[in-house]
């Protein structure tokens, strides 16, 4: 059984309709990306999952039980954290501070949680700007303190929505060492990018979604052997 499952999924805002009848499975300890122009739907199948979206039909699942109709924050509850592509940090807060805000109780049969001193160990830059507050910190730093305070709800699967837009190299291969970290424990993954040399680096397999319906599923090796899959559905 998949620890993710999106069947037939269909999403809308109104009357406008985003998603079309959109599938797709993700294991444990997997990454898959979600690869597509702006406007494509990836942000609105991130939003489904999590819960903020209020129309939408279809079948998700995570470890076997139905999260439609589930609220976000029993979502969460059950183990998927978020990861918005507008960070929302708390700005006044300090590193510290934000982790501690991220923090949820052990779910029924788990010993080990996430605490600051672990995600510091995933983002060692972050432990030598711990009294920092957000609103003093670079994009790249907010990123993971994103990613880390997401972490603090000892999360089994993780949607990560554009995480390596805007930002420094360094930074980026700093994120790229941390999911592949996160899938040597176990965590599932859910990414939506438009970086296609970033998705070969952390991704196992890729959903080329394009006006809301997936396009392509396979490997990156596969897609990457697609020319003229890419130029339809991913040039610009």
């Amino acid at each position: 059984m998949s620890l993710l499952e999106v069947r037939d999924l269909d999403a809308w805002y109104g009357r406008a309709q985003i998603l079309f009848g959109v599938s797709l499975t993700v294991e444990a300890g997997d990454a898959a990306v979600l690869i597509g122009r702006n406007g494509a739907g990836k942000s609105t199948l991130m939003k489904c999952i999590i819960g903020l979206e209020a129309e939408r039909r279809g079948v998700i699942r995570f470890d076997g039980t139905d999260l439609i109709g589930a609220p976000t924050h029993n979502i969460a509850r059950r183990g998927i954290g978020y990861v918005p592509e507008d960070r929302r940090i708390f700005m006044d807060l300090t590193v510290d501070e934000n982790l501690r805000v991220g923090r949820l109780p052990l779910r029924e049969g788990e010993s080990v949680s996430w605490t600051p001193e672990a995600a510091f160990e995933l983002f060692p830059p972050l432990a030598a700007i711990r009294e920092r507050k957000g609103g003093q910190m670079s994009g790249g730093e907010q990123q993971m303190l994103t990613i880390a305070r997401a972490l603090m709800g000892n999360p089994r699967f993780l949607l990560l929505d554009e995480p390596s837009e805007g930002l420094a190299p360094v930074i980026v291969e700093v994120i790229a060492g941390a999911i592949a970290k996160l899938k040597a424990r176990g965590v599932g993954l859910l990414l939506s990018e438009q970086n296609l040399h970033f998705a070969r680096a952390v991704a196992d397999r890729a959903f080329v979604l394009d006006r809301g319906r997936i396009r392509f599923a396979g490997t990156l090796a596969e897609l990457d052997a697609d020319a003229a899959l890419k130029e339809q559905y991913l040039s610009i």
